[in-house]
């Protein structure tokens, strides 16, 4: 009677576990089908996205080539002329042979809404143009010589910059060219590899900062170092120089545009526009305004959390 009392319990302890392995397959099927329920809308998309990417594959040199030109050579013209030019490009590519997605828009590549969206955010005008100007910016690889008369430029360039410093652990020094200690505080970004925006240079620029802007690093044991005012300074690869100019007509010399990136932050007639009815309604119906800008900076934050999920 023992040995079947025992063999009774240990059936017992078997079927129970059994059971509980049933019960744990049940929910891991149940959770299968929702998984596969849920997944399957995606199907079509994943679809069509590898028929995208495979398409791209095969004009990506051209679309690369063309976006290129564009944040290298495009940026001190005006907007006419940025759209002429890159229609000459286009075609001259085509003649050559070269494979190129239809109708392919530069800004494509250099950025999408979310990117668009966060600059806006820090001030950056809500136009074409300037939106041009700000993937120049940030894609270029020269030091960017910002052409802005009207400070609107310099105003979102501090704001992107401090904000990108913030994230990096880094800071950002805004100077003029001849204040009291300028070359000291240069040396020490570029040692620490910190962030420096000159503002308001001349249409000459200092010759001191010539190897600063062509990057004449140099190595020396396992560091890199720049000659900067007769000193060998320690290169930080992550130190950025901004330039910005006051003049509305600048003409400088081939090596400064060789040397840096221009760009032309000229405000255009349809943004003065803008800004001047934004001035208006601000005047004339303060809380209307706030509503606007609230609507607007909501709008943008939802678009940068959309492209996150």
């Amino acid at each position: 009677l023992n040995r079947l009392q025992a063999k009774f319990m240990k059936a017992t302890e078997a079927k129970a576990r059994v059971e509980a392995e049933a019960a744990e397959c049940q929910e891991r099927l149940s959770l299968a089908e929702r998984l596969t329920i849920g997944l399957a809308s995606e199907n079509q998309r994943w679809g069509h996205e590898i028929e995208v990417l495979l398409s791209v594959k095969k004009t990506i040199v051209g679309d690369v080539l063309l976006s290129a030109a564009f944040v290298s050579y495009i940026g001190a013209f005006s907007s006419s002329f940025r759209a002429q030019l890159v229609g000459l490009w286009r075609a001259d590519l085509q003649s050559r042979e070269i494979p190129l997605t239809e109708g392919v828009d530069p800004m494509k590549l250099l950025s999408n809404d979310a990117v668009v969206a966060e600059w806006m955010n820090e001030g950056l005008p809500a136009d074409r143009f300037s939106e041009e100007n700000g993937a120049i910016i940030t894609n270029g690889q020269r030091w960017p010589l910002i052409i802005d008369p009207q400070l609107q430029g310099l105003k979102w360039v501090r704001t992107h910059e401090e904000n990108r410093a913030k994230a990096a652990g880094s800071t950002v020094k805004v100077m003029q060219v001849g204040e009291k200690g300028w070359m000291t505080s240069i040396m020490a970004a570029i040692l620490n590899g910190h962030t420096v925006i000159l503002e308001n240079v001349g249409q000459t620029l200092d010759a001191v900062l010539d190897p600063v802007l062509t990057r004449a690093v140099f190595r020396k044991g396992k560091n890199l170092y720049m000659r900067v005012g007769g000193d060998d300074v320690e290169y930080d690869p992550a130190f950025k120089l901004i330039l910005q100019t006051k003049l509305s007509n600048p003409h400088y010399k081939p090596e400064v545009a060789a040397q840096c990136t221009l760009i032309n932050f000229i405000v255009t007639e349809s943004g003065l526009e803008d800004q001047l009815l934004a001035k208006v309604v601000t005047s004339e119906r303060p809380q209307l305004e706030k509503e606007r800008h609230d609507l607007v900076t909501s709008f943008n934050r939802y678009k940068i959390e959309l492209k996150t999920l």
